[in-house]
C-alpha cells in the first residue's frame, strides 16, 4: 500500500538517526518505541524529541526505552 511507504521510510530515518546518536543498533524495545507509531504527528514528536538529543546518547537511550514494562520490584520471578 503507497501510504504506508512514508511511514515506514520516516521509521527508517528515525531509526538512522538514534545508531548515530547511540553508536549502537537499536535493541528491539527501542526499535518498537519508534515501529509502533503509525500517526505522521507522533512520529513528527518522536523525530524532534531525537533530533534534540544529539549529543546526549544516555538520554536519548532513556528516551526510547521510556516505555519499556517493567516488573514492579519485589515480584517473584516467574518459574
Amino acid at each position: 500500500m503507497d501510504d504506508e511507504r512514508p511511514v515506514e521510510r520516516w521509521h527508517g530515518t528515525i531509526i538512522r538517526d538514534c545508531r548515530g546518536i547511540l553508536g549502537r543498533d537499536l535493541v528491539a524495545a527501542e526499535r518498537l518505541f519508534i515501529t509502533s507509531r503509525r500517526g505522521l504527528l507522533a512520529l513528527e514528536i518522536i523525530h524532534d524529541s531525537v533530533k534534540d538529543l544529539a549529543g546526549e546518547p544516555e538520554r536519548l537511550r532513556r528516551y526510547l526505552n521510556s516505555e519499556a514494562v517493567r516488573e514492579p520490584e519485589g515480584t517473584p520471578p516467574e518459574t
